[in-house]
């Protein structure tokens, strides 16, 4: 099956945030903290960088709902969706598709979640982001390289503001922005598909 058809098979099967929302018990203050965080960068926007962001694209997250990574960005990118009239989001939990996840959504051969996937309308990835920002691994990295006892290391990890709300969010909103704009950017000079 084309990646394409997997895409438009996947966003056809997800679901809005608010039902997503509604599975997750789990993280639910997460995510709220996570929500309110985007709402506040999303009001630090310009103008000019609303109005370019403002352009038909779909985001199809790829997300589990007991996932703690899922629980920092899903409300990011659905907030940044719910923003934009012309963003189609979509969220699809990547347990009841592990067949097409494995074929075209593996990162380094490793399910990675959430993988959240910029396309045109026909369903042709344009941009796609993995699982959490990377200033949260080279802090990750930095910390595993002082070997740690395991408890010493959750509780450092655990404690670190950049692994936060509003610090996080901030992270998560900026490298996803970039993404979306990229995506938009690139769109508005592709040439026209012929099949």
């Amino acid at each position: 099956m084309l990646k394409r058809d997997v895409f438009n098979k996947l966003f056809a099967a997800g679901m809005s945030y608010e039902d997503y929302k509604r599975r997750s018990q789990k993280h639910r203050e997460r995510m709220e903290l996570h929500w309110n965080a985007a709402d506040q960068a999303i009001n630090k926007l310009s103008t000019e960088e609303k109005e370019w962001l403002n352009q038909k694209i779909k985001i199809l997250s790829i997300a589990e709902n007991w996932c703690g990574d899922c629980a920092n960005d899903i409300p990011v990118i659905s907030r940044m969706a719910q923003e934009f009239d012309t963003w189609d989001s979509r969220i699809v939990g990547r347990e009841a598709f592990e067949n097409e996840v494995v074929e075209h959504y593996l990162t380094a051969g490793r399910k990675k979640i959430p993988v959240i996937v910029f396309a045109d309308d026909d369903g042709d990835e344009v941009v796609r982001w993995v699982e959490r920002p990377t200033r949260s691994y080279r802090l990750q990295a930095k910390l595993q390289g002082e070997r740690l006892p395991k408890e010493e290391y959750i509780q450092k990890y655990k404690s670190m503001k950049e692994f936060k709300p509003p610090s996080l969010t901030e992270e998560i909103f900026r490298e996803l922005l970039d993404c979306a704009t990229k995506a938009i950017s690139m769109l508005k000079i592709l040439p026209v598909k012929k099949y």
